[in-house]
């Protein structure tokens, strides 16, 4: 996941050990040395490809591009951390990164085209001019697990005092990472508080950049009516595209302080990771609607790796599918229901004066119409 723990492990490349000879550390060589790891052990090269840069058909013709860019024979001449960046940068994968002192490259999608894929910067900490708490929370809404804020929830203003809302910032906050954390114990008594004054609440992880599993589910299970299995997860375990263990089911089932009434998952471009698991186990239950558009389509934990030379990379070597086994990577999780899918497009002034949330719009008119 994004910001899960990230665990550093040998598997089975040939490339890089720690015992042995020393292993040639030139430029091409550790280039090469990077595009094999990455041949032997991503767990979605070939679908990471099919969005490449430089429509590159297979992963062979970015190897022998970015040779030729490193050696100068195709202008302008790129560094060796240039030309390993770039050439990860093909698989437009957000759980790949490169890190070397003083410098690191992280594979993102432009925020343009975020924007445009329904992306919307709406919550800023405590600035009580954001477009949730300036129009639609009573009195702002309040904001929970200090000191990362990680929830911020409330009720709507009329004629929509009925409803609830939470947005959920991340699923990891920036103390520590590894089994539940303390912050995401507070979303009992909110979910408390909604059973008593609300008759449906609307979850909003837009912008939610992913973390824990155990916090995710931990959260999920708050929602959870009945116990549902949401996905299917298995490890690379071999350098064949097809090497992998025998998938692993997660499921949800309910725990503590639970909320059955109507419920709206509300996603967009830049709910990623831990988000994504959080959104296949909160649309398996019954009493939920999942609307807004597509998830980011990153759904694999992120793993990380040393290289030869002292530099160290960042990975996506689990496929995870939904429990029908059909997989969301590189294209993202759709609401089900077309009529469902809310555009989350705005110009350009709307955004910069804080004009009002159409995704949001949309899903309140969608609740109170319920009878």
């Amino acid at each position: 996941m994004k910001k899960i723990l990230i665990i550093i492990f040998i598997l089975f490349s040939s490339c890089q050990i720690f015992l042995g000879p020393d292993h040639d550390t030139s430029p091409e060589s550790v280039l090469t040395c990077l595009w094999n790891d990455f041949n032997e052990i991503h767990a979605y090269i070939d679908i990471r490809l099919t969005n490449s840069i430089n429509n590159f058909s297979k992963w062979e013709d970015a190897l022998l591009y970015y040779k030729e860019r490193l050696s100068g024979n195709i202008r302008p001449q790129l560094s060796l951390f240039e030309s390993c960046g770039q050439m990860l940068a093909e698989l437009r994968d957000p759980h790949v990164g490169l890190y070397a002192p003083g410098r690191s490259f992280h594979s993102s999608i432009p925020d343009d085209v975020l924007t445009e894929r329904g992306w919307f910067q709406f919550r800023n900490n405590d600035n009580n001019s954001t477009v949730q708490r300036r129009l639609y929370l009573d009195d702002g809404g309040v904001f929970s697990a200090v000191p990362d804020l990680m929830f911020l929830y409330g009720l709507f203003n009329e004629p929509y005092e009925t409803i609830g809302y939470i947005h959920i910032k991340s699923f990891s906050d920036s103390s520590n990472f590894g089994g539940t954390q303390g912050w995401v114990t507070q979303i009992n008594d909110i979910v408390d508080f909604f059973n008593t004054v609300t008759d449906a609440v609307i979850v909003d992880i837009r912008n939610n950049d992913g973390g824990s599993t155990a916090n995710m589910e931990y959260i999920a299970s708050r929602f959870a009516t009945v116990k549902k299995d949401y996905l299917r997860i298995s490890n690379k375990n071999g350098p064949g595209r097809n090497d992998f263990t025998a998938p692993v089911t997660n499921s949800i089932q309910p725990e503590g302080t639970r909320y059955a009434k109507n419920v709206v998952l509300l996603t967009n471009k830049s709910s990623v990771s831990a988000a994504e698991w959080f959104t296949l186990a909160m649309r398996a239950q019954p009493h939920v609607q999942h609307m807004g558009t597509a998830t980011r389509g990153a759904l694999s934990s992120r793993m990380a790796r040393p290289m030869v030379n002292g530099w160290y990379y960042t990975i996506s070597a689990d496929k995870v599918e939904d429990i029908n086994g059909k997989c969301y990577e590189g294209v993202g999780i759709r609401p089900e229901n077309p009529e469902h899918y809310i555009t989350g497009v705005w110009e350009f002034w709307e955004v910069s004066e804080g004009y009002n949330d159409r995704q949001l719009n949309h899903v309140l008119e969608y609740l109170a119409s319920l009878p």
